[in-house]
C-alpha cells in the first residue's frame, strides 16, 4: 500500500512514499554498518568517560550515568562523529523496526531522535512545524495496545510526574502543535518506546490520526494524540520483531567498567 504526501527534509520540500524509502540492499548494508560502527565507538567513549568520572562522589549512581551520558554525546557531536544528523521524516538509514537501543543518548547519536530532552522531535517548515519522531519513556500515561499497532500519547507540559511542577493545562505549542500539525498533513512520525527491561525499541512509523483535549488525573487540561502504525515496507512480522530482544551492535558485549 503506497503513502504518499508531501514532507520535508531541511528547508527544501520532498515527496515521499513508504516504497521510496527501500534503497538497494547494498546501500542499506552500508548504512547499518555505519550505524553499528557509531554505536560501537559511541559505547566505547562512555565506558571510557565513566571510568573517568565513577570517583565523582558528588554524584549519585544515577547522576554519574546521565552526566556522563551527556558529556559523551556532546563530544561525539563536536567531533562530527553523529550520523543522520539532518532533520528527516520517515525511516533513517541503517536503523530498523524492532532495533533496541541501551541509552536514550543512542538515539541521538544515530539520528533517530534528535533531541537529548524532550519526547517529541520537530521540524519547521514555512512557518509551520512537524513532528518528526517522539518517545515514549513511560513517564507520561500513555497506552499501546498489545497489537503495538495503536498508541495514545499524551501531550507535553505540566506535568509533575516528569519534573517538579505545579500541574498546569497543557498548550498547543512546541511538540504538541507539531503533531497537530503532522496529523492535518498526514506525514510520519517514527516512534520509540522504553521498554520494561529499560531498552529504548524502535516500533516503526506511526500516523497521528486523532487529537482531543480533556480534562487530566492532576484536573487539568491535557492533549491526547491518536497514532496508528503505518504499512511495514516489507513483509516481515514487526509484532514478533519488537518483541525479541535485539540490540543493534550484537557482537559487542556489553560494556562495564572493571574496578
Amino acid at each position: 500500500m503506497a503513502y504518499k504526501r508531501k514532507c520535508f527534509e531541511g528547508y527544501e520540500e520532498v515527496s515521499v512514499s513508504i516504497e521510496s524509502r527501500v534503497i538497494s540492499k547494498d546501500l542499506q548494508s552500508s548504512a547499518r554498518d555505519k550505524v553499528k560502527e557509531t554505536l560501537t565507538d559511541f559505547r566505547k567513549l562512555y565506558a571510557k568517560l565513566l571510568q573517568e568520572h565513577e570517583g565523582n562522589k558528588s554524584y549519585s549512581a544515577r547522576n554519574i550515568t546521565q552526566k556522563t551520558l551527556e558529556v559523551a554525546a556532546k563530544r561525539f557531536e563536536k567531533l562530527h562523529k553523529c550520523v543522520n544528523v539532518s532533520k528527516r521524516l520517515g525511516q533513517v538509514p541503517g536503523v530498523e523496526v524492532g532495533d533496541q537501543f541501551r541509552f536514550r543518548a543512542e538515539l541521538y547519536v544515530i539520528g533517530l531522535h534528535r533531541s537529548m530532552q524532550s519526547g517529541i522531535h520537530y521540524m519547521q517548515k514555512d512557518w509551520k512545524t512537524y513532528a518528526i519522531s517522539i518517545v515514549d519513556s513511560q513517564r507520561y500515561d500513555n497506552v499501546m495496545d498489545n497489537s503495538m499497532d495503536e498508541l495514545t500519547y499524551m501531550g507535553h507540559g505540566g506535568n509533575p510526574a516528569v519534573k517538579s511542577v505545579k500541574p498546569r493545562d497543557q498548550k498547543l505549542e512546541g511538540g504538541n502543535l507539531a503533531l497537530k500539525n503532522s496529523m492535518e498533513a498526514k506525514t510520519p512520525v517514527r516512534v520509540i518506546r522504553k521498554t520494561s527491561n529499560n531498552l529504548y525499541t524502535y516500533l516503526g512509523l506511526y500516523l497521528v490520526i486523532g487529537m482531543v483535549q480533556e480534562r487530566g488525573k492532576y484536573g487539568k487540561l491535557v492533549f491526547k494524540f491518536s497514532l496508528k502504525r503505518t504499512p511495514q515496507p516489507t513483509n516481515i512480522d514487526s509484532r514478533n520483531v519488537i518483541r525479541q530482544k535485539r540490540d543493534v551492535v550484537s557482537n559487542i558485549e556489553a560494556l562495564q567498567v572493571k574496578k
